[in-house]
């Protein structure tokens, strides 16, 4: 069982970051599902300065980046829009989710090659996308056809996907990705469980149209599972074995189904790995698989419908979903984050790295506005910085090392 990463972060007032982490070919039953030890190889690898992760790193410190307006997270890679419309990614770069032209890693950020005017990322298990005036660019794995291409040729720089105009927003998920377009949503890649919405389980390596999501405001793309907001409520496709799709049952569904118990008032929605949460009236609520918490109702269960997450059920911001943790931004600028901590991604310098099924605050991050959740690790983006936490086996937290870490750190050059 693979996880995907997860993305979250929006240019919006008041949105959820996208951001996902889904257990690939998870087939239900009703076993906890084992996520991989984080950090289990971390041990073979060399920690600290010229430590090269699993594909290779440098841990030079770099010069001033600029400013970042949004993060996204991934497998064992983290990427960053500036507000000069560039894109900077860090960690393990395996199948070129760098975008650097090559697939050597790097422990510190580094340029997407012939990348400018970039309004938006996603950053999916080991792809990453782009939104800019002249459409939508994409790079790393494409087993699937997650690039859009056509193809299904890894590619370590952008390519453009095929066929998508008009896109206003961008999710990429475990082995698939979508785009909001005035028409609706499209997606394309990966398509085993229906997370793509057209009503079959095929594979597309080109964009095709969800029916019925005309007018859609919000989207989300998880491990095996997409979502969007329309009319105020929340609407899901895909795997739902643990109830992720939130419509009272565990059948999946390869067309989009109503999330059950929110009659309006949604802004937003991230879907994570398994689970999926949604912005209501200022408040956070979550369904799908809880095992580790990552449901924030102070529970281990699943859930085939909304919970409220304690403690954060009016004046949050954003909220973003990963592998098995999710995290909110309340309006003072503070972090809470609930389940997982296996690799400290709760960010709360827990030394012994304990799951919480409740919100606790992340030390040390002020003026954040907006997040990105990988696999096991968090960014935000606090006062134009970039700080992250959690799983660091290929650099993905940005700091020239390889150590995980329970509390934020600052990633070079932000």
């Amino acid at each position: 069982m693979k996880l995907a990463p997860a993305w979250c972060g929006a240019p919006a007032l008041v949105l959820l970051v996208a951001c996902r982490y889904v257990a690939i070919g998870a087939d239900g039953g009703d076993e906890p599902v084992v996520l991989p030890t984080f950090g289990e190889d971390a041990a073979s690898a060399e920690s600290g300065a010229g430590g090269s992760g699993d594909d290779g790193g440098s841990a030079a410190t770099i010069p001033a980046i600029g400013t970042a307006t949004m993060v996204g997270g991934g497998y064992e890679h983290t990427c960053a829009l500036t507000a000069a419309g560039t894109v900077y990614c860090w960690g393990s770069s395996s199948n070129g989710q760098l975008g650097s032209g090559s697939t050597s890693g790097s422990l510190v950020p580094v340029a997407v090659t012939g990348l400018a005017g970039a309004t938006a990322i996603a950053v999916g298990y080991q792809h990453s996308c782009a939104l800019t005036a002249g459409g939508v660019l994409c790079w790393g794995s494409n087993a699937h056809g997650q690039l859009g291409d056509g193809t299904t040729a890894d590619s370590p720089v952008p390519v453009a996907v095929n066929g998508l105009a008009g896109a206003t927003a961008l999710r990429a998920g475990g082995t698939h990705t979508c785009a909001l377009t005035p028409q609706g949503v499209s997606c394309w890649g990966g398509n085993a469980d229906g997370q793509l919405g057209d009503g079959t389980t095929t594979d597309r390596a080109t964009p095709v149209a969800v029916p019925g999501t005309g007018g859609a405001t919000a989207l989300a793309a998880g491990g095996a599972h997409s979502c969007v907001v329309r009319g105020g409520q929340v609407e899901c496709w895909g795997a739902n074995a643990y109830g992720q799709l939130g419509d009272g049952a565990t059948a999946s569904s390869s067309v989009p189904v109503l999330v059950s118990g929110i009659a309006a008032g949604a802004t937003a929605v991230t879907a994570g790995n398994l689970f999926t949460c949604a912005l209501v009236s200022g408040g956070v609520q979550c369904w799908g698989y809880g095992f580790y918490g990552q449901l924030g109702d102070d529970a281990t269960d699943a859930s085939t419908g909304p919970v409220p997450v304690g403690g954060m059920t009016s004046g949050v911001t954003a909220a973003c979903a990963g592998g098995a943790t999710a995290c909110g931004v309340r309006a003072d600028g503070s972090v809470w984050c609930w389940g997982m901590n296996q690799s400290g991604q709760l960010g709360n310098g827990d030394p012994t790295n304990t799951d919480s099924p409740v919100p606790v605050q992340a030390s040390g991050v002020s003026g954040a506005t907006l997040l990105g959740a990988g696999t096991a690790h968090v960014c935000a983006v606090a006062s134009g910085g970039v700080q992250c936490w959690g799983w660091n086996v290929s650099g993905q937290l940005g700091d020239g090392t390889q150590d995980d870490r329970a509390s934020p750190v600052t990633v070079q050059g932000f």
